[in-house]
């Protein structure tokens, strides 16, 4: 479902390059679960952007789902987005102004689907404990609640994949817990893949398989 050739990404900063990503080759199958490890600063969220067609690659290809997004131009790339890729970030970046329900509603009416979301907003909030959340705004909810309001967000419209950068950094251990755990099983249940780049050993041995990053390749 997902392969990576000969990846390279830099950065430029005061007219010198930085090379965060040098050769990246990767191959993640249909419904795997991967966590993607290494020190800070090696490029694991850069290589979550990559894959989620946030940022452009400095060479090398990206295949997704048998398509070569190299080819794509922004608007392609933008559509894809919308039909194939959910974000979990450490960050809960819900709308401030929009309640929960309605925070659910938004990628489903930018994917233009013409099913009415209504009952599988009902449903993905029972599912994870926040059946009487629907109303309340962000600021009524604790870290854990927006997260997990973050991951429904993420899966609302079953994507192919799943990228989740650090998506426990901001929680304590029993909603780190939680919310790993509700990740996991709703991308079981999608059959998508899962890509975590993480620093929690815990929620790493919780995958399929760990990938090493280190000076900018696979180890």
């Amino acid at each position: 479902m997902i392969k990576v050739k000969s990846l390279k990404k830099n950065f430029y900063t005061n007219g010198k390059v930085i090379p965060v990503l040098k050769d990246i080759n990767v191959e993640i199958n249909t419904g795997e679960i991967v966590a993607l490890c290494g020190p800070s600063g090696v490029g694991k969220s850069t290589l979550l952007h990559l894959l989620g067609l946030m940022e452009e690659p400095t060479s090398g290809v990206i295949e997704l789902f048998g398509t070569d997004t190299s080819v794509l131009d922004a608007n392609s790339k933008a559509d894809f987005r919308k039909q194939h890729i959910g974000f979990l970030f450490q960050f809960h970046y819900l709308l401030a102004e929009f309640t929960v329900h309605e925070n659910l509603l938004i990628p489903v009416r930018i994917k233009n689907s013409t099913a009415d979301p209504r009952d599988k907003i009902k449903d993905l909030l029972k599912k994870l404990g926040l059946e009487d959340f629907a109303g309340r705004y962000p600021n009524e909810l604790s870290g854990g609640e927006q997260q997990r309001v973050a991951l429904a967000r993420a899966v609302i419209n079953r994507p192919g994949v799943i990228l989740a950068d650090e998506p426990t950094g901001n929680l304590d251990k029993e909603n780190s817990e939680i919310v790993v755990n509700l990740l996991i099983d709703e991308a079981k249940n999608c059959n998508s893949n899962l890509i975590i780049a993480t620093h929690n050993t815990e929620l790493a041995k919780k995958t399929d398989r760990i990938i090493y990053l280190r000076d900018g390749k696979v180890t």
